[in-house]
């Protein structure tokens, strides 16, 4: 029987290495919009959970200054041993093998702040990963996620002859929804989720296919057999060429983006997260995601 479950082993030194290029113009753009709602500054001590080859964590360090701290954790080796090559500008920057639900290497109350850039749609235990993250953020910290979704018509991976190889995933826009249960039950306060739409341009159709493959760890195909590979490559093809422009193939999507706060150390917590001051969940208004400010205070 195959197992439908994501796989950490069907990462390759490939895709690896074109991540940090495939991942620049869409996850660390975006990512980088991340580090500036969340507020991160000079001295702060931040933890990257999934920082790939740690394009992003680069940046945060850019922003803690020598005086700060990042640490990244990912549960790709290949990714970590590229992302330590960036430690030698970077010397309040660590990168470590790890996962979201087990951040046992940490002491309660490290981190000023806790990020996820295009992550949760990969967790299969949401709530067990945000207590760990609320466990490990001082009193008062900040938790902010994102993650980009593109409109591909890929259905057909579900249907015969690919089902039976297509590995359960939890990558949906759905998957956000669950921050509804997850934050009143992990005790955070002040949770928000907003989504915005985008639009990316690519070269080409390899270019999309590449993106989702690297972006995916080779969940995205690289389960298939070799001929049931081309067969689906072929299908996407065709049915990307329909987003064709005359710049390229264009794909609108969404943006989806979640922060909240650990409370201050000795606050009350009454347990009804919908009454928390400020408190706003699912709001899809762009025009209220304009108001908002960095949680920082």
């Amino acid at each position: 029987m195959i197992p439908k479950a994501l796989s950490f082993e069907l990462d390759t030194s490939a895709l690896a290495e074109s991540y940090d290029i495939v991942s620049a113009p869409l996850q660390f753009k975006y990512g980088k919009q991340l580090c500036s709602e969340l507020g991160i500054t000079v001295g702060e001590s931040v933890l990257d959970v999934g920082t790939g080859t740690g394009l992003l964590a680069e940046h945060m360090a850019s922003l803690v200054g020598p005086n700060g701290m990042v640490t990244g954790i990912d549960p790709l080796p290949l990714r970590i041993q590229l992302a330590r090559e960036k430690i030698r500008q970077r010397p309040q920057l660590s990168f470590q093998v790890g996962k979201a639900h087990d951040l046992s290497a940490f002491p309660d109350e490290s981190f000023d702040v806790v990020c996820l850039n295009d992550v949760w749609q990969w967790l299969a235990d949401h709530q067990h990963a945000m207590q760990e993250i609320h466990r490990v953020l001082k009193p008062n910290g900040r938790f902010g996620c994102q993650s980009t979704f593109q409109a591909v018509d890929d259905a057909f991976l579900r249907q015969a002859p690919f089902v039976d190889w297509y590995p359960f995933s939890q990558a949906t826009i759905g998957s956000f929804l669950k921050f509804e249960q997850v934050f009143p039950a992990t005790n955070f306060l002040h949770g928000r989720v907003d989504a915005t739409t985008l639009e990316h341009l690519f070269s080409d159709p390899d270019a999309v296919i590449r993106f989702f493959e690297a972006s995916s760890f080779n969940n995205y195909l690289g389960h298939l057999p070799e001929p049931l590979r081309h067969l689906a490559k072929r299908h996407l093809v065709a049915n990307l060429e329909k987003h064709r422009v005359p710049e390229g193939i264009l794909l609108r999507g969404t943006r989806i983006i979640a922060t909240a706060r650990k409370p201050p150390r000795g606050a009350l917590y009454s347990g009804n997260w919908w009454d928390a001051p400020f408190n706003r969940t699912l709001s899809t208004s762009a025009a209220y995601w304009k108001t908002w400010r960095p949680l920082k205070t």
